[in-house]
């Protein structure tokens, strides 16, 4: 479904001037989950941007002009204090109507800049609440973080109606400047690339590639290898499946990062066990799913993991940890099974009932993608997000009346 353009070029409250858009996040690999939502707004008649952290991993052919600015996921002062300037320059230059900040320190860096130069509209998009997982020092600075983005935002954006719950119950964000779109997830998803008719031979190929007996039982976790994700109790639990369930693999992809590394004793296990497949960055995600039976992520904290949604549109159910954002992604019991976070001994259990009873992970797999098709179309999010672009254009002051105060 593709809308007719929109008039872009002139809207209520924005003098003589094209709408332009600058998206920023983190890191250059995260804008790929906006691509499609990007395309739809270009096709609107919308002029956009884009900015990160880092430019390795940007995708390939991305569509949009792109400044790199250094942005670390951890807190550090001074280099954020330069990244606001940065971000600030950027901002002078482009001069967006609307500034769409990802990710919470990309949101909350964002967000300063665009009050200090005074951007007709400012939206803090959240994909994840980090001090939901975290303790001490570091969850009083995550809630300040996420409070003052919030404040300096005009409209907030949820991934997930977990992620709004949080924000409204914990006081960090006036529960009428939240909102989901559609029906959550970064952007929903493209059926017709994850289609599992279309991957049906790519399954065996992929674990043939990998020294994988075609009827074995295969579980995937896909995602960045690091202790937030679970990857510890994923050790543990795979210690005792692996004695049980003989024709058992696993197969993992993604990055490890120094920042958030697992626990060395995890690490051997994962390392030294020829059923273990560790495949590194994967950028052919639906060949992958096609090689699994299900997926594991046991997971500390979520906003809308887009591997579930992924691997649900391929027909494959999740065994996944019953936290904020899994919830929303999982439908325990029908698309897949949600168990205790932190709990090797219960994410051996979900594993377990899918190892031994193959129909019901056929059956939640279908159940999954048959709620993909019917509740994350990526146009019913691409048509929200317009409409709030639409309503926050025609509230905003004029930009002739909002110079720039940096």
């Amino acid at each position: 479904m593709t809308s007719a353009p929109a008039d872009a070029s002139v809207m209520p409250g924005i003098t003589g001037r094209a709408v332009r858009v600058l998206h920023v996040t983190t890191v250059a690999k995260t804008l790929n989950f906006l691509r499609g939502q990007v395309e739809f707004m270009a096709y609107q008649g919308f002029q956009l941007y884009s900015a990160a952290g880092e430019g390795v991993g940007l995708p390939a052919h991305w569509p949009l002009p792109f400044s790199p600015v250094e942005m670390p996921r951890r807190i550090t002062p001074f280099r954020d204090l330069i990244a606001i300037y940065r971000l600030a320059r950027i901002m002078r230059r482009v001069h967006p109507t609307i500034v769409q900040g990802h990710t919470p320190k990309a949101g909350l860096l964002t967000m300063i800049a665009a009050a200090l130069t005074r951007a007709p509209v400012r939206i803090f998009q959240v994909h994840g609440l980090p001090h939901v997982a975290a303790r001490g020092a570091r969850r009083i600075l995550l809630v300040l973080a996420t409070r003052v983005a919030c404040l300096l935002a005009d409209r907030v954006f949820c991934v997930s109606h977990s992620m709004r719950r949080i924000l409204a119950e914990e006081n960090l964000c006036p529960p009428d400047k939240v909102f989901v779109l559609g029906n959550g997830s970064s952007g929903g998803i493209d059926t017709r690339a994850f289609d599992p008719a279309a991957h049906r031979a790519d399954g065996l190929t992929f674990r043939q590639t990998l020294g994988i007996p075609g009827t074995a039982v295969v579980a995937g976790f896909a995602g960045r290898i690091v202790r937030d994700k679970g990857i510890g109790e994923l050790a543990l639990a795979w210690r005792d499946l692996r004695s049980r369930f003989s024709d058992l693999h696993l197969v993992i992809a993604g990055e490890t990062e120094a920042q958030d590394p697992i626990p060395t004793a995890a690490r051997e296990v994962l390392e030294n066990d020829p059923r273990v497949h560790l495949i590194g960055l994967c950028h052919e995600m639906a060949r992958y799913y096609s090689a699994c039976d299900f997926i594991v992520l046991p997971t500390y904290r979520e906003g809308f993991p887009n591997v579930a949604l992924e691997a649900a549109a391929m027909g494959i159910p999740c065994v996944g940890t019953r936290v904020p954002g899994c919830t929303d992604a999982v439908v325990d019991g029908v698309t897949g099974v949600l168990v205790p976070p932190y709990d090797p001994v219960g994410l051996a259990t979900g594993i377990a009932g899918y190892v031994a009873d193959p129909g019901l992970s056929r059956r939640h797999g279908a159940a999954a993608r048959e709620r993909v098709l019917r509740e994350f179309q990526p146009d019913t999010i691409y048509l929200d997000l317009f409409r709030h672009y639409c309503d926050l254009l025609l509230s905003a002051p004029k930009v002739s009346a909002r110079a720039p105060i940096l």
